[in-house]
């Protein structure tokens, strides 16, 4: 069965991949979770992940002011790719596992708290594009392609 906490995170897929790092996003709220593995702080020769609430999925997203959680600690090099493949295999699963019920707990308490506004992602930037068959420049908004031009 799954686990209602965990069901309401979904991975998110980026574009170009952050070298391991991987993004947990809450369906039900703005809140998004970068998780990235880093040497345990208790065991340096052993990895972990850690988790920090985030803007959006980028290393350049501002991060919550709060503390970030550490979870699946003191593991070797070898476990800690299986961690990362379980997690991309299925978010979901991994977090209903019952190892992350902590997490889990971490996650439900992070997720009721008030957004903070400067965690709302702001509208793409317009930016000017390529020039259209007429000669006009095409305004493009970030992330968008302008709409296919009209056949003659």
């Amino acid at each position: 069965m799954v686990n209602l906490m965990a069901a309401t995170f979904e991975l998110v897929q980026l574009r170009v991949p952050e070298g391991l790092s991987v993004y947990l996003k809450h369906r039900e709220s703005p809140w998004m979770f970068r998780v990235l593995p880093v040497r345990d702080p208790d065991q340096p020769r052993l990895w972990c992940l850690r988790v920090e609430p985030c803007a959006g999925p980028s290393l350049s997203a501002k991060t919550a002011s709060l503390d970030p959680f550490y979870t699946c600690l003191g593991m070797a090099r070898e476990r800690l790719a299986e961690t990362l493949d379980a997690i991309h295999r299925d978010a979901v699963a991994w977090l209903a596992d019952e190892a992350t019920t902590a997490f889990r707990d971490w996650l439900s308490w992070v997720t009721q708290l008030p957004v903070p506004s400067n965690f709302i992602p702001p509208d793409p930037p317009v930016r000017a594009g390529r020039s259209s068959p007429g000669g006009r420049a095409v305004i493009e908004e970030a992330g968008t392609s302008p709409a296919p031009p009209s056949g003659s």
